[in-house]
């Protein structure tokens, strides 16, 4: 869970390069990593060149995709059937 969780943030602040990064923020991937989630992982995953099935899968998230205005998430759901659909893998990523 805490790899999926700095996933989303690190995704969603651009590597934390985005003006929105707040010290709590930091502090929060902070105690993900503590808990075992993997950054440079991560990192490897969202930001270099992905494969054809990588690419399917991502548009694949994308669709199944929903914001809540209430909260500001957006939340999605990537089953293996999904995973396997698009001729994707794992990538390294330890859950």
């Amino acid at each position: 869970m805490a790899t999926m969780l700095l996933m989303g943030i690190l995704f969603d602040t651009g590597g934390f390069q985005h003006g929105g990064v707040s010290p709590q923020v930091m502090e929060i991937a902070s105690e993900l990593m503590k808990k075992g989630a993997p950054l440079s992982k991560i990192s490897q995953t969202i930001f270099t060149n992905k494969s054809i099935g990588a690419m399917k899968l991502w548009g694949k998230a994308f669709e199944k995709a929903k914001f809540h205005k209430e909260t500001g998430m957006l939340v999605t759901a990537v089953t293996q059937s999904d995973i396997e659909d698009c001729s994707a893998c794992a990538e390294g990523i330890n859950r």
